[in-house]
């Protein structure tokens, strides 16, 4: 192989092996982002996984309609993404997060969500892929 094809080869091998970080940059430029999704997601009566939240009970103190787990607004404020090596993960600090969670699957991203943050963090991926080149 000639020394030019060499070059572009070592240059590919080191971008390849930086991606991972450089999502991973983008991503917490966007973590407030990332957990506004998820709220308004919740806001609107839809879980992690896309499927309608329960109803409130009729006569509930809360409300009517879908169950958005903004009651106290504690679990909403609380909401943020934590990241590691296999991706992102939702979680909230409010302390009822132990059992609300398991009951509406209420943290994540659906795949509309997703969607919408990669679009948010393509252009960012694509200049530092630009910059690395």
């Amino acid at each position: 192989m000639n020394n030019a094809i060499l070059k572009q080869k070592d240059r590919l091998v080191k971008l390849l092996s930086a991606i991972n970080g450089i999502i991973y940059q983008e991503a917490l430029l966007h973590r407030e982002f990332i957990a506004e999704l998820n709220r308004e997601q919740l806001m609107s009566g839809i879980n992690a996984k896309g499927h309608d939240t329960p109803d409130y009970v009729e006569g509930s103190l809360f409300g009517t309609g879908k169950i958005n787990l903004k009651d106290t607004g504690d679990f909403h404020a609380g909401i943020q993404p934590l990241f590691d090596d296999l991706g992102i993960e939702m979680w909230s600090t409010d302390e009822k997060t132990r059992f609300l969670e398991p009951m509406y699957d209420a943290l994540g991203l659906t795949q509309e969500s997703k969607k919408m943050l990669r679009d948010k963090m393509k252009q960012g991926i694509i200049n530092s892929i630009k910059q690395k080149l």
